[in-house]
C-alpha cells in the first residue's frame, strides 16, 4: 500500500460524503431498530471499587444516593417502545431487541427484573421480533439468584480483574475483598449450568496497577474457559484533586501486548483503529451489492459518534434518557416522568445537529475522521465554539498513526483474515 499517498487522499476522497446535519426521521429509524434498551435499575452497589466510574475520581455522573427504579417507570418506557415496535417492522429479520439490567450492581434490585421480565413476556407477541436480556453484574449475589437467570437466558457480563491480588481494587464498602465470593458464585454457576455458562456467560476486566492484560487472560481462561475483555480506566472526567490517585493506578494495555504476539487480536484495542482503516481504507469493502457496480458515497457523520439510540437507549434510576450508559449523564435526552416519556425528537436532532456544527470546523481540518473512534460526548467542550477534539490528526500526526496501524497489517496478514472474517462479517 502507499501509506503516505493513503492519508494525504483522506480529506479529498469523494467516496466519503460527510454529514453535519440529523433529522428526526433518522432518529425514529433507530428507535424503530433498536438493539438495546438498558434501564439503570439502581444506583446502589454492594461494592466500592476504587476506580468505578461513578465513584470518588470522576465528575460525570450524578450523585449515588441509593436509589431504586420502580416497575411504572420501567413500564412506561416499555410501553412507549412497543407501540412504535408494533406498527412499524425492523430493517432485519427477526430484530433482535435486547432488555438490559444495569446498576450500581443490577442483582441488588431483583424484584424489579423479574417484574419487567413477567411483563414482557404477558405482551402479544410482535411478528418477527425476539426479546433477549442481559446484565453486567460484579457477581456477588450470583449465587442468589443464579436458578432464575439460567431459565431465563440471560447473557451476563460479569466483572473480574484476574487473581485475587488482580481483583483487589473491587471491595465491598467496609474494605473486605470480594475477589473469595465472586470466584465461588461464578464456579457455582459454571458448575450447576455448564451449557448455558458456555453460551451466556462473559467477563470484562479492567487494567490497573495490579494486574497485567496476559496474566489476566490466562487466569481467567484456566478457570472458567473464557477470554475477558480488557477494559483500560477511563481517563476522561476525572477530578483534579485525583488526578495523582488516577495516574497510579492508569495501566494501558499497549505496555503488556505488542502487534506480534499471538493474542494481539483478542487483546488489545488497536483492533477497532485496524477494523476501521479496512473497513473504509482498504477499497476492499462493499456495503452493498450495488457497491460493486457503481461507486456510492459512504455517509459519515463527524467523529466517531454512534446516532443517537443508534445502539441504546438508557433510562437512568431517576427517568433521564441518555443515548448510552457510558457518556456523562448531563448529556440528557429526555425524560421518563409521570406524565409518560419526554422524548423529543426534533429537539434531540437539532441538537447533535448544533455539535456537528460545533465540531464541523476541526472535522474538516483531522486527516483522521475517515477512520474516528473519538466520541464526541468525550469533548470537554463540545457545542462550545472552538471545541478541543481529543482525537484530532493534523496530517503529520495521521501519516504516523495510518503507517503505524498498515505496518501492523504488513506484518501480520493475518490479522487482516481475522478482521475481515470475524468484524467485518459479524450481522
Amino acid at each position: 500500500m502507499e501509506r503516505n499517498k493513503l492519508v494525504l487522499d483522506l480529506n479529498k476522497n469523494k467516496e466519503f460524503n460527510y454529514i453535519y446535519k440529523l433529522t428526526e426521521e433518522q432518529i425514529f429509524s433507530k428507535l424503530v431498530n433498536l438493539e438495546q434498551l438498558t434501564f439503570e435499575v439502581t444506583d446502589a452497589c454492594n461494592l466500592n471499587c476504587k476506580y468505578c466510574g461513578y465513584g470518588s475520581l470522576y465528575s460525570t455522573h450524578e450523585k449515588r444516593e441509593n436509589t431504586f427504579m420502580d416497575f411504572e417507570m420501567a413500564k412506561k418506557i416499555i410501553d412507549y417502545l412497543y407501540n412504535i415496535w408494533s406498527v412499524h417492522p425492523g430493517i432485519t429479520s427477526p430484530r433482535k431487541i435486547i432488555f438490559g439490567f444495569y446498576g450500581g450492581e443490577p442483582l441488588l434490585n431483583m424484584p424489579l427484573i423479574k417484574q419487567i421480565v413477567n411483563y414482557l413476556e404477558s405482551l402479544q407477541p410482535i411478528p418477527d421480533t425476539i426479546f433477549r436480556y442481559n446484565m453486567t453484574s460484579n457477581a456477588v449475589l450470583l449465587d442468589k439468584y443464579q436458578d432464575y437467570l439460567a431459565e431465563k437466558q440471560f447473557d451476563i457480563l460479569i466483572s473480574l480483574d484476574g487473581d485475587e491480588w488482580g481483583n483487589s481494587y473491587r471491595t465491598d464498602h467496609a474494605g473486605n475483598a470480594s475477589f473469595k465470593r465472586v470466584f465461588r458464585n461464578i464456579q457455582s454457576l459454571k458448575e450447576h449450568y455448564p451449557e448455558y455458562f458456555n453460551k451466556h456467560i462473559t467477563f470484562n476486566s479492567v487494567l490497573h496497577n495490579r494486574n497485567e492484560t496476559q496474566a489476566v487472560r490466562k487466569f481467567i481462561f484456566d478457570n472458567f474457559e473464557k477470554y475477558p475483555s480488557i477494559s483500560e480506566l477511563n481517563n476522561f472526567g476525572i477530578i483534579d484533586t485525583q488526578k495523582e490517585t488516577f495516574e497510579e493506578m492508569y495501566h494501558k494495555i499497549s505496555s503488556d501486548i505488542s502487534s506480534l504476539d499471538e493474542d494481539f487480536f483478542n487483546s488489545s484495542i488497536e483492533i477497532m483503529d485496524l477494523f476501521r482503516v479496512v473497513k473504509y481504507l482498504s477499497g476492499n469493502v462493499f456495503f452493498t451489492h450495488n457497491s460493486l457496480l457503481k461507486k456510492t458515497p459512504y455517509n459519515i457523520y463527524p467523529t466517531g459518534t454512534c446516532l443517537p439510540f443508534g445502539k441504546k437507549l438508557f433510562v437512568t434510576v431517576k427517568g433521564n434518557i441518555l443515548a448510552c450508559e457510558r457518556i456523562d449523564q448531563k448529556h440528557v435526552l429526555g425524560h421518563v416522568n409521570t406524565n409518560g416519556i419526554d422524548l423529543d425528537l426534533k429537539k434531540i436532532a437539532s441538537l447533535y445537529s448544533m455539535y456537528y456544527q460545533s465540531i464541523k470546523p476541526l472535522c474538516e481540518k483531522c486527516y483522521r475522521k475517515p477512520v474516528c473512534i473519538q466520541c464526541m460526548f468525550y469533548i470537554s467542550n463540545i457545542g462550545a465554539k472552538h471545541p478541543k477534539c481529543p482525537g484530532f490528526l493534523d496530517k503529520q500526526s495521521a501519516t504516523e498513526y495510518i503507517n503505524n496501524l498498515l505496518s501492523i497489517l504488513q506484518a501480520r496478514p493475518d490479522l487482516y483474515e481475522k478482521i475481515s472474517k470475524e468484524i467485518l462479517l459479524q450481522p
